[in-house]
Formats: C-alpha cells, sequence, structure tokens
C-alpha cells in the first residue's frame, strides 16, 4: 500500500499549495481567488471521498481493483541464497499399461422365464418408469439417462435378450465377450445410456429415432422390436 500513501501525501501537499495560493490571489483579484478556493475546496472533498472508499470500505470494486493492481506490480522478493543444484537423476520411464475394455456399467439381470404372447419392455428414464408396447415408439428427453429395466411377458420379466442398436458400446472389446451368440447381439439390460451414446450414423433417416430388438436368449431368433425418440 506504499503507493497510495504517496498519493496521500502528494494530495495533502498539492491542497496546502493550492489554498496558500487562493489566498494569496483573493487579494490580487477577488473573483479568481473565490473560484480558486472553491475549485480547490471540490478537489479535497474529491481526494476525501476515494481515501474513504479505498480505507474503509472492504468490499468496493475501488478498493478491491486498488489492492490487487499494487499486488500485482510488487515484484517478488529474491531468495537470500540460492540453493546448490544437484545433477539431475533420469528414471527410467515406466512401461505404459494396456488399456482395460470398457465395461457395462451394470450386471445384466439373469431371468428364466420366457413364456409366450406380446411382449412389453420396462425401461427407467432419469427417476421414472416407463412402459413400451410391440412396435410402439417411447419419445425421451436428448439429456435423460435411459436404463433397460427388463422385458416381460404376462407382467413377469422374462430371459430374452434387449439389443439396442447404435450404441457405440456394441464395437468396443467388451461387448464381443458379453455377446449371447456368434451373431454378435448384445444384451443390453441393466446397461444404462443416454442419447450422446449412440452412433448417428445408424438412425439413418429418421433423425434420433433408434431401435430396440428383442432377441431369444441365445440371439439367433427375432421376437419384436421397440422404438425410442430423442426429442
Amino acid at each position: 500500500m506504499n503507493l497510495i500513501y504517496l498519493l496521500i501525501v502528494f494530495a495533502i501537499v498539492l491542497s496546502i499549495i493550492g489554498f496558500v495560493t487562493s489566498s494569496i490571489l483573493l487579494h490580487i483579484n477577488r473573483k479568481k481567488g473565490i473560484c480558486a478556493i472553491i475549485m480547490f475546496t471540490v478537489f479535497v472533498c474529491v481526494c476525501l471521498y476515494y481515501f474513504y472508499m479505498v480505507f474503509f470500505c472492504e468490499g468496493t470494486h475501488l478498493r478491491k481493483s486498488v489492492v490487487s493492481n499494487i499486488t500485482s506490480a510488487t515484484p517478488a522478493k529474491s531468495a537470500v541464497s540460492a540453493p546448490v543444484a544437484q545433477p539431475a537423476v533420469v528414471q527410467p520411464k515406466p512401461m505404459p499399461q494396456p488399456k482395460t475394455p470398457v465395461q457395462a456399467k451394470t450386471q445384466t439381470p439373469v431371468y428364466t422365464y420366457i413364456g409366450t404372447g406380446p411382449c412389453k419392455l420396462v425401461l427407467q428414464v432419469d427417476d421414472s418408469q416407463e412402459e413400451i408396447g410391440e412396435g410402439k415408439t417411447l419419445q425421451v428427453d436428448k439429456t435423460s439417462e435411459i436404463k433397460i429395466l427388463s422385458v416381460q411377458r404376462n407382467g413377469k420379466p422374462t430371459g430374452l435378450t434387449a439389443h439396442v442398436l447404435g450404441l457405440a458400446i456394441h464395437t468396443t472389446p467388451a461387448a464381443s465377450k458379453t455377446a449371447v451368440s456368434q451373431t454378435g447381439i448384445v444384451n443390453d439390460t441393466g446397461y444404462e445410456f443416454s442419447s450422446k451414446d449412440f452412433d448417428k450414423n445408424v438412425s439413418g433417416k429418421n433423425r434420433h429415432m433408434y431401435k430396440i430388438s428383442v432377441y431369444s436368449p441365445d440371439g439367433k431368433q427375432k421376437i419384436c422390436d421397440f422404438f425410442l425418440k430423442f426429442i
């Protein structure tokens, strides 16, 4: 804050010189002397106002900017004595570790019941539970997190495979290990995903529309389709 103190001393000295000059000028020319006194009085008032803002008002923008400017302009103190430089020891670089494949976020539930009749897809969309009938479309917000809970028949979860077409996870090595058959069908039941997890080239002409296909447990027989549309 040394610069602020110098400015205060400068303002005080300038005010004293101004009032002395004004008093002398008052005897020579009364009109000009009065004008000079008024001008220096205004100058003193302005200086007092800024001094008050800087020293007594902690939260003002003026005080913060003055203190930050003075702090940034103050050069850092140099060390008294520099330490003796030690010879650098070259450490061998560690060998890069192979990246582990991406795993599904949750384990896929195991159901043994298959049953007959129309299927119903049960999903969790954010904090709510939604259901889709065969061939129907569910519209969801593009920012929502979606998880397939189960494929049901007659109100019971089945062991059928729900495969979401276009998920980027299907192209990873982890997906090839979890595929239910040699056809590459991956059971996405229990996996949490959103619109950003899709390959955008899969939707084709219907932008933001994606298909969920239901297969037999071995992934060889397709049973029905459901559709997701992000809005």
